[in-house]
This record gives structure tokens, sequence and C-alpha cells, in this order.
């Protein structure tokens, strides 16, 4: 099975390399980012949260299929 992981950043960039390290040191290819500046609490806090809600409803949705 594996986890999933998660993770946010303020560079889109620096995200994408951190997964790639992440994947080449684990081979989990589950494994999303958000973009959230928390500099800009209220904003980054409601995008990251709504992101993460529908991420995890999808990992459920695929749990309930095995």
């Amino acid at each position: 099975m594996g986890a999933t992981v998660l993770l946010h950043g303020r560079s889109r960039e620096r995200a994408e390399v951190t997964l790639q390290e992440i994947f080449a040191a684990t081979r989990n290819d589950r494994l999303e980012y958000y973009l959230a500046d928390f500099s800009i609490p209220c904003q980054s806090i409601v995008k990251a949260v709504g992101a993460i809600s529908r991420s995890a409803h999808k990992v459920a949705s695929m749990s309930s299929t095995w």
C-alpha cells in the first residue's frame, strides 16, 4: 500500500524538486503538493485545507474499492 505524501510550499519549482527527491528515495508515486503562502493566512489556509480535503476524499474513495 504505502502512504500518500501531501506537501505544501510557496514555490512550485521547489515543491516539484522536493517531490522528485522523495520519489527517487522511496519510489512512492503517491505524492501531491499544494501551493500555499502562510504569510497570508486566511486565503492560503482556506485554499490548502480545500485541496487537502479533496485529496483525502479521493484517497478514501480509492481505498473503498480495495
